[in-house]
């Protein structure tokens, strides 16, 4: 999610918390009550900050994004796209069983630095989420086993790609470093 937020007197209304310093990313604070993030209404309290006026703070310092924002502040507003983890509930996330399986369930693959993840995704401008296509054989992800051909992903990284363009999930699956976790969704019409 993209918020632009306009610089108030108090500066842009939340606070950076994390950071590569802290083993975390860095991520939206408390919210300044009265605020411009408080006024604008998108963000929350644990939003990761993933970009800041089009600069990538993915593993980034806590120190880089306050420079980043400080550079922002003298423009007078500011730019940031934000993900949201999910916390397994709400309308899109909820419990099926299906042949023994509950769904949605999370697989993490983890790769060496010489290989992909090795799994393509086919995404629909139709249908929300995307499918697993096909493996590259002796991949991770075909070793890890647990995943399969047709499964449908909900999220990655917690993530949820209902309404994310086919791009952009690659683009997290790549931002991911050594390892991605998919949640996995029932089949389609369960």
């Amino acid at each position: 999610m993209t918020v632009h937020l306009p610089r108030h007197e108090s500066g842009f209304g939340f606070r950076i918390i994390g950071g590569t310093e802290e083993g975390s990313q860095v991520s939206v604070g408390h919210i300044v009550p009265g605020g411009a993030a408080d006024q604008e209404g998108k963000l929350c309290q644990g939003d990761e900050i993933i970009f800041v006026d089009q600069n990538c703070v993915i593993n980034s310092t806590h120190h880089r994004v306050v420079q980043l924002m400080g550079h922002a502040s003298l423009n007078g507003h500011v730019t940031i796209t934000v993900r949201r983890r999910l916390t397994g509930t709400g309308p899109d996330i909820t419990t099926h069983t299906t042949g023994g399986q509950t769904y949605p369930y999370d697989v993490t693959v983890t790769r060496r630095e010489n290989e992909g993840f090795g799994f393509v995704i086919i995404s629909s401008v139709t249908k929300s989420g995307s499918t697993i296509g096909e493996f590259i054989e002796n991949s991770p992800a075909e070793r890890c086993s647990r995943l399969h051909v047709g499964d449908r992903i909900l999220a990655v990284n917690g993530v949820n790609i209902s309404q994310i363009h086919h791009e952009d999930i690659v683009n997290l699956i790549k931002e991911s470093g050594y390892s991605v976790t998919l949640t996995i969704g029932p089949p389609p019409g369960n």
